[in-house]
């Protein structure tokens, strides 16, 4: 009898310390993710600052969710969207965004937004690893979903200094005028019939992607950016025979760089990795067209949009300086090579 009382007295002192463990993380994850609403400090929000500003986004005021890696946010530029058809976007894209932060992207924005289109960029499709690796990023997101603390715990050093990296983003598209161009693209999506698989874990994550995008009337559209070092015909291969499994539209639009007028020369910030705002540019009015086919709505001129049409308009105008830099970079860079 003493002995069967003693492990009951061991037994609810471990649970006694687990439940203060639970409640402890509970409330200090109240804590870091409200002081997280209210971060501006690009350097300690790091990937985390995007989330915070789709949080930020006006109720029910996002037509177009891009998800994904930099890929994303080097493809689409939303205030280019906007000021040219007046369609509302967001690009809630990170570096090195895997399926599991995707996913969780999405779960954040379907709870204050009702996006008609969800473009999804496919490099992060590759990035798993393998089943294990799949199962970890998984696990990780569902952690800092139950207990946020575990995301933001980097927010203390923020308390009481202050802000050294003001967060400037123009809905999530990140500009960039520098010029390093593709050394080569000999071998560039070059014809084959061999396929490289999306592994099933990254598969299982796409189609809760789907089945939530078709939950609330949203086409989900996978698109690859046009990238030599990132794409290949056997990642197209297995991209496309994934997409026809699973019913879903798949833009290649590395296929598409020469129609769309992609100068490997000028128009990479980082030898063919990511587009610069020249780049950026081509590939946003190709999904502007996209789009407009849609039927979406242009916001231009509606009050209620008045601040897209003030921040568009100022964002153009630094494109246009920025691609004008670009030109005289890339003219430069021949004009040295030529030598």
């Amino acid at each position: 009898m003493e002995k069967k009382h003693r492990n009951d007295s061991v037994g609810l002192r471990i649970t006694a310390f687990f439940l203060i463990l639970v409640l402890l993380l509970m409330i200090t994850s109240q804590a870091f993710f409200r002081l997280a609403l209210y971060s501006s400090d690009n350097k300690i929000m790091k990937r985390n600052s995007v989330e915070m500003l789709l949080m930020a986004q006006k109720k029910d005021s996002i037509d177009v969710l891009v998800l994904g890696d930099s890929e994303s946010y080097t493809t689409v530029s939303p205030m280019q969207l906007y000021s040219e058809g007046g369609i509302t976007s967001f690009v809630a894209g990170q570096p090195g965004q895997n399926m599991a932060e995707t996913l969780h992207m999405l779960n954040v924005a379907l709870q204050t937004q009702k996006p008609k289109v969800v473009l999804l960029e496919t490099d992060a499709l590759y990035r798993d690893g393998g089943s294990g690796s799949g199962f970890k990023d998984i696990f990780n997101v569902r952690l800092s979903e139950v207990f946020p603390v575990f995301q933001y715990h980097n927010l203390w050093k923020q308390i009481g200094r202050k802000n050294s990296a003001v967060i400037k983003s123009w809905n999530g598209y990140h500009i960039n005028y520098n010029v390093d161009g593709c050394i080569t693209t000999k071998n560039y999506m070059r014809q084959t019939d061999k396929v490289k698989q999306v592994s099933w874990v990254t598969q299982k994550a796409l189609g809760e992607i789907q089945q939530k995008c078709k939950d609330i009337g949203a086409k989900l559209i996978l698109y690859s950016a046009p990238s030599p070092k990132n794409y290949n015909m056997e990642k197209h291969n297995g991209l496309q025979e994934l997409a026809d499994v699973k019913n879903i539209t798949y833009i290649d639009l590395n296929l598409k760089a020469d129609k769309l007028g992609i100068d490997w020369s000028t128009d990479t910030r980082d030898q063919g990795d990511h587009l610069n705002d020249a780049g950026a540019y081509k590939t946003t009015e190709y999904f502007l067209s996209v789009l407009q086919d849609m039927g979406l709505t242009d916001h231009r001129g509606d009050s209620a949009y008045a601040k897209w049409d003030t921040r568009s308009a100022k964002f153009m105008s630094i494109i246009e300086g920025n691609i004008a830099q670009i030109q005289s970079d890339g003219q430069g860079q021949a004009n040295a090579s030529s030598k």
